[in-house]
């Protein structure tokens, strides 16, 4: 299950047009064909925001697909997901990985899973998933380390 907060730092962060070069790079399609479907994501925005918020679990090129404002060329890409789209865009992983947080720092059980983006984590936080091995590797682990170091 995918977390439906991370729709609106998607669409925040993502660069709609770059977004479709990674989509169709394998797709022999013209620049001026990717402006089109560039424009009708931009004057459609709210449309797309309010349905995939009611379809969360859809991949950003799933929802396109879903309401016909891109063609469903064969492909990966139909299976993209929205981190490595911003990670191949050059965004910071810290400013869109999110961490569930199931106890507060008294080690005292929330009611409910608490999801933040890791820049919005305590150093403590931080550095206690890191010394109590929570994560030991991956793109979360890795992001903590630089994350702690941005911090000193």
């Amino acid at each position: 299950m995918r977390l439906k907060q991370r729709i609106d730092i998607f669409l925040k962060l993502v660069d709609i047009r770059k977004a479709l070069d990674i989509y169709f790079e394998r797709v022999n399609i013209s620049e001026e064909l990717k402006d089109t479907f560039a424009l009708t994501i931009l004057e459609k925005y709210e449309k797309i925001r309010s349905f995939w918020k009611s379809h969360y679990d859809l991949r950003f090129p799933q929802v396109l697909i879903n309401m016909g404002i891109i063609p469903n060329y064969s492909g990966f890409w139909y299976y993209i997901e929205e981190v490595e789209i911003l990670l191949k865009l050059g965004i910071e992983p810290r400013e869109f990985l999110f961490w569930g947080r199931n106890y507060d720092k008294d080690m005292n059980k929330l009611p409910n899973t608490e999801y933040l983006l890791i820049k919005d984590m305590d150093t403590d936080h931080i550095q206690a998933i890191i010394d109590g091995k929570w994560c030991i590797s991956g793109i979360h682990y890795e992001t903590f380390l630089k994350e702690l170091e941005r911090r000193k």
